[in-house]
């Protein structure tokens, strides 16, 4: 019945399967007169705003009727931020968690014009963001640090933007004034590639492509332009790479257990748990490493079910937690806790940070000091080995990510990652590199979809597709070595790199 309705001989069916061009057309073709003018004025008015929004945001290439699970995560993001920017919100105070994150370089020139907006209906805008391209857009800039964790949280700047951009008091005004450290001739040629051939999967135009082994390359392209395909249907899941461990580090943080501690995450709960099973105590009391586990029947609390915590409910008002008396909150049995090294129980062990960690137990667990200095070496040494993941910021859940994965010691070895610079600030970056570094020095090869300039020139070779998003994307652009990349007159990301050098 519902498909007997039309306009203009179109029914609702027909407009679903409009791409969101097509549709923007089709309402601003609308001429109604009389009645049916006074019905559809404010309407129309409304439907042909978010569409605006959207083909301004370079994606009026996707149809109505797409599925959101196809859609990559610079498209999603670049729908949440046109609904944002569309409404008619007026003063109001609007509060938007890295509206960069995930978006090309090019999507990030549209961003100014969508806040000039919003702030000329009277609204009040708050953005958290890392990218110096939509900081510059602020009128004033709050900065927090001067590091993470227990050693930031204090006001490093707080003013204008143009005096911010002046000054290099701090880590990210340092950054920001440093010019990207492209090698325009790095002099390194590679013999040897893996091939991937006819890449057909989504919106690929059944390209070819090489990638040199031992490098590291950068697939880049406005998003939508099939970076993650390439790299995860074509290179990790079909079998282009004959005998070579692949490896995929993916971008969603999302299936990480926010209750699990950090010390689970990196694998080095463990040999704690054993080393703890070796101590006198012990062995007088047959404990062994499973009663030094808060999720065993033989070390966890069983009054609050290794919780550290009693949850009572509330019929009408949140429930509430209090700490569990017989364990004191830390989710042990009393005769657990007895067992201490230096004075210290496994729990005390677990409220340290790394750096404490480190320095407490120096040689005594080898199997895990070498992960322990890593953490520390990505500026994550304030992490607490029982902090549970749930607390973590997306940027810090990032990075511990990547510090699981590529801080190995494999060999010859393919490294797959999607976005690692998500969530991350330019320090942040330049740790990523040098575990990118480290990879490389041991034979292996590494290959990430990014967006991130300043990765982006720390690659050996670069793949960049498009010129567009979904239908209008998938073909090749380039392909070849960074310092042609920046003659490279099709790219679009090159482009922005020729504006930051100046060139």
């Amino acid at each position: 019945i519902a498909l007997s309705y039309k306009i203009n001989s179109k029914s609702i069916g027909d407009l679903i399967l409009m791409n969101i061009g097509e549709l923007y057309d089709f309402i601003n073709s609308l001429k109604f007169k009389g009645l049916k003018k006074k019905i559809s004025e404010d309407i129309l008015k409304e439907i042909n705003k978010r569409l605006e929004y959207l083909v301004n945001s370079g994606l009026s290439y996707l149809t109505l009727n797409r599925k959101l699970f196809t859609l990559s995560r610079g498209e999603i993001q670049r729908i949440n931020l046109a609904f944002i920017f569309g409404s008619s919100l007026s003063d109001s105070l609007l509060v938007i968690d890295q509206p960069s994150a995930d978006l090309h370089p090019s999507d990030l020139d549209k961003i100014k014009l969508f806040f000039e907006n919003l702030k000329s209906n009277g609204n009040t805008i708050i953005f958290i963001d890392h990218n110096k391209n939509v900081i510059k857009y602020a009128d004033y800039i709050l900065e927090l640090g001067p590091y993470s964790g227990e050693r930031g949280g204090e006001i490093v700047y707080f003013g204008k933007t143009e005096e911010f951009f002046k000054r290099k008091d701090t880590i990210s005004q340092k950054y920001f004034s440093k010019e990207y450290e492209i090698i325009k001739q790095k002099n390194v040629k590679f013999d040897n590639f893996f091939e991937i051939k006819n890449a057909n999967s989504n919106n690929l135009k059944n390209i070819d492509v090489k990638i040199p082994e031992n490098s590291f390359t950068v697939v880049c392209g406005v998003s939508g332009s099939g970076k993650t395909t390439l790299i995860y249907n074509e290179l990790y899941k079909k079998n282009h790479v004959i005998n070579k461990e692949k490896i995929f580090i993916e971008s969603d943080i999302n299936g990480i257990r926010a209750s699990s501690i950090v010390a689970n995450y990196f694998n080095i709960l463990k040999p704690i748990r054993e080393f703890f099973s070796t101590l006198n105590e012990s062995k007088i009391n047959g404990f062994t490493p499973g009663h030094f586990s808060f999720n065993s029947q033989r070390g966890k609390c069983l009054k609050c079910n290794g919780k550290g915590f009693i949850e009572i409910e509330m019929q009408f008002l949140p429930s509430i937690k209090l700490k569990c008396n017989d364990c004191e909150g830390s989710g042990y049995r009393r005769e657990i806790l007895k067992v201490k090294y230096k004075n210290k129980s496994i729990y005390d062990v677990l409220g340290m940070s790394f750096n404490m960690f480190s320095d407490f137990f120096k040689d005594e667990i080898p199997v895990i000091m070498e992960l322990v200095d890593v953490v520390k070496e990505m500026g994550m040494g304030y992490l607490k080995l029982g902090q549970k993941l749930g607390e973590m910021s997306e940027g810090e859940l990032n990075r511990i990510k990547l510090i699981k994965y590529l801080n190995t010691n494999k060999r010859d070895s393919l490294f797959i990652i999607d976005e690692p610079s998500f969530g991350l600030h330019l320090y942040d970056i330049q740790m990523i590199k040098n575990l990118i570094l480290r990879l490389k020095q041991n034979g292996n090869t590494v290959i990430a979809a990014e967006h991130n300039l300043e990765l982006i020139a720390f690659a050996d070779y670069v793949i960049e597709l498009g010129p567009e998003g979904g239908d209008r994307g998938g073909y090749k652009i380039f392909e070849g070595y960074i310092e042609n990349f920046l003659n490279e007159k099709n790219s679009i990301t090159s482009k922005y790199f020729k504006k930051i050098l100046g060139v």
